[in-house]
């Protein structure tokens, strides 16, 4: 009996929206456009991405405004001001009018709900660029990254060390999706939401990776291959003491920007173990990649 395969994704709205045999094929992607950054200029020539971001974000509008030129898009940067989606306007509404104008919709800033309704609503793909639940786009360079420093990503141990953010949440499904082991450091007592904790030990069991929630940052990044820190760690800091529990070869990880002194000691952020600026390179050739592939399916289903 054949096995199914899954359709391509329409909309990013969250890691698993994706399946690992579709996550590999857009790394891979990546990884060539990341070497032949323009040679896909003209894949897209005369469409439009719309880029709504409700609050200021270096890498994220920079990144997308580039990956879109990159496909030969015209990026459409909008800001809140100039919208009718934080005056009352409905989702519905706002979805189908941008549907007809642009040809993608990458938004940041909206609740996971409110972009759900976007997309069900939005004739066109819809990229989630960051919400409250989940910071997709991250975890895509973050993995990319990973696979670049170590040449794998499956068996390797990622440890987060911080609260359940969006991003927490996206590396907790990345992680499990791929075979990695995810142990989230919460000394805050900030739990991750129900649902993604859930899908994410579900997907961990197939994929044979694993999800642990302690509250000992030291537990958590021993033998560690990849210390991650977020903004807004309160009590805790990832120094070089803690750094060196984990893997000879352990990276230190931050999606930016890091408060130096705060959450991460300047030893290890600009030290010989950090990966932060390679990561942050990374949404570049991703978000490329990403954009071209939702664009193909697109087309693909016209």
């Amino acid at each position: 009996m054949a096995l199914a395969v899954a359709a391509p994704p329409k909309h990013l709205l969250q890691v698993a929206d994706f399946t690992r045999g579709q996550l590999e094929d857009l790394l891979g992607l990546a990884t060539r456009m990341k070497t032949d950054p323009l040679g896909w200029r003209n894949t897209h020539a005369g469409r439009t991405l719309a880029c709504f971001l409700r609050e200021p974000s270096t890498r994220t509008r920079v990144s997308l405004e580039v990956a879109a030129q990159r496909l030969g898009m015209l990026p459409l940067m909008l800001r809140s001001d100039e919208l009718q989606i934080g005056r009352g306007e409905p989702t519905f509404d706002t979805a189908r009018l941008l549907s007809a104008y642009v040809d993608a919709v990458a938004v940041g800033g909206l609740a996971q709900v409110d972009l759900q309704r976007l997309s069900t609503a939005a004739a066109v793909p819809v990229i989630n660029a960051q919400s409250e639940e989940h910071n997709p786009c991250q975890a895509l360079a973050d993995l990319l990254t990973i696979k670049e420093r170590f040449g794998r990503i499956e068996g390797l141990k990622l440890a987060y060390v911080g609260g359940a953010t969006d991003i927490a949440h996206s590396l907790m499904q990345a992680s499990a999706l791929f075979g990695m082991d995810f142990t989230l450091a919460n000394a805050c007592g900030c739990r991750p939401h129900a649902e993604v904790l859930i899908r994410a030990h579900a997907l961990a069991e197939r994929c044979g990776g694993s999800v642990e929630l302690v509250a000992d940052p030291d537990a958590a990044v021993r033998r560690a291959n990849v210390v991650y820190a977020d903004a807004g760690l309160h009590g805790h800091q990832v120094t070089a003491d803690l750094m060196a529990l984990a893997a000879h070869d352990a990276i230190f990880m931050h999606r930016l920007p890091a408060q130096r002194g705060a959450e991460v000691a300047a030893a290890v952020i600009d030290g010989p173990s950090s990966a932060v600026f390679q990561q942050a390179a990374n949404r570049l050739p991703t978000q490329q990649a990403l954009i071209h592939t939702l664009m193909h399916t697109r087309t693909q289903a016209a």
